[in-house]
């Protein structure tokens, strides 16, 4: 497995995919930096912080993963490698941790390449973090390992799919998914308790009155049950880092080493069985 995993790691540096996806990244985190600065905004009483743009690249570093994971693992079938891997003597185990090694170095790469030029250029712009040290430090280290889990998805797809474009394409709506259903997860979380029942519109004012139980809030177990996806889901614990909501920051990594190692059993479970032509 170390011949393999120094061989993927070799190819990965020169891959002109990964390439591609370090300077996108490298852009991408400089130009929020400075597309959110404005100097009104920081000499009013509401300014910016660095934790306010911080995580905004996470929001889609998922698509990011999604499309280099697919596209670079996905020659090895487009490409025949693995079945010449295969002949010469490697097992399956091997090859398939191999790939994910790797994914998952290109994958720490990018979140390690984004913090360190988004601090560099922030710091300049809107000064350092507010938040508590343990906060940031924590949501770094829980970001990346929401690429290992990324990692492991991807690669799950990739190894038990033969062909790349549907590879890719599959990585890509499987993310568009997962978006969409953590930000359903994420609203009816946040709906209030209490609302007003009756808006009253004056000529001067707008008065809100007959405070009344929300039917959309949600109770109990099924709250419980949402809370649990919500925190489950790696853009679910992306979504609470960019509104800075760390209150359930202790149980993300837990979360997220777990589903991290069920998909990796279901990816290699998947692939031993699978018929490589």
């Amino acid at each position: 497995m170390r011949n393999l995993l120094s061989a993927n790691l070799a190819r990965l540096w020169r891959n002109r995919v990964f390439q591609i996806e370090v300077i996108f990244t490298a852009v991408m985190s400089v130009y929020l930096c400075i597309a959110n600065y404005s100097p009104v905004v920081q000499a009013s009483d509401t300014p910016l912080h660095l934790e306010d743009l911080f995580f905004n690249y996470y929001q889609f570093m998922g698509f990011v993963l999604a499309a280099c994971i697919s596209l670079i693992v996905g020659t090895e079938y487009s490409d025949g490698t693995i079945r010449n891997k295969l002949v010469v003597g490697h097992t399956r185990g091997a090859i398939y941790f191999a790939n994910l090694i790797a994914a998952a170095c290109s994958s720490v790469v990018v979140v390690l390449l984004h913090g360190v030029l988004t601090m560099a250029v922030g710091t300049f712009l809107f000064g350092w973090f507010t938040q508590p040290a343990e906060y940031i430090i924590g949501s770094v280290a829980c970001a990346g390992l929401l690429t290992l889990e990324y990692s492991a998805l991807f690669v799950l797809i990739t190894m038990n799919c033969s062909s790349k474009p549907v590879t890719a394409v599959s990585a890509l709506v499987l993310m568009l998914a997962l978006t969409y259903g953590a930000s359903y997860l994420g609203s009816a979380l946040n709906e209030p308790e209490m609302i007003y029942g009756t808006r009253v519109v004056t000529a001067n004012t707008v008065e809100y009155r007959d405070l009344t139980a929300n039917p959309y809030y949600l109770e109990g177990t099924i709250r419980q049950v949402y809370q649990f996806l919500y925190d489950l889901l790696p853009v679910g614990q992306l979504l609470q880092m960019y509104q800075l909501d760390f209150s359930r920051l202790h149980l993300w990594p837990w979360l997220t080493v777990g589903f991290s190692g069920l998909l990796t059993a279901v990816g290699f479970g998947c692939f031993r069985k699978k018929d490589i032509k």
